[in-house]
């Protein structure tokens, strides 16, 4: 199914950065970290779709198969490449539709708990 990519990228399917990456070396989708929007190859702003907790994400067909990537991971990877290992990416002002390069942090897990914002629903729980 994918003999014709390179050998590192035929494993790399549970590792999502890998292929965000790949995405962005090859032209796939072009991130913009000024404005926090991604471009598709055609220079086109991608569509934008709301996870249930509220982050952004695109959906790319790459390779016969569809990918979703986050777009604050994407910002994140066209400015600085990987996430650092033991690390977690956080808005630093914790709206999570601002997805600029400015506002987008790699933090560690105690660090990002620390400043979590989340607060569980009880209303109409029971």
């Amino acid at each position: 199914m994918n003999e014709y990519l390179p050998p590192v990228w035929r494993h790399a399917r549970k590792n999502n950065t890998r292929w965000l990456l790949y995405a962005i070396e090859k032209g796939y989708i072009n991130p913009i970290p000024e404005t926090g929007k991604i471009l598709n190859r055609w220079n086109i702003e991608c569509k934008e779709h709301l996870n249930p907790f509220g982050y952004h994400y695109i959906k790319l067909y790459m390779h016969r198969t569809w990918f979703s990537f986050y777009v604050h991971k994407a910002i994140y990877a066209k400015t600085h490449g990987f996430i650092p290992k033991g690390k977690e990416l956080d808005h630093a002002d914790s709206d999570l539709s601002n997805n600029k390069a400015s506002n987008i942090i790699a933090l560690t897990t105690k660090q990002n708990l620390k400043k979590r914002r989340y607060k569980p629903k009880t209303e109409g729980a029971f």
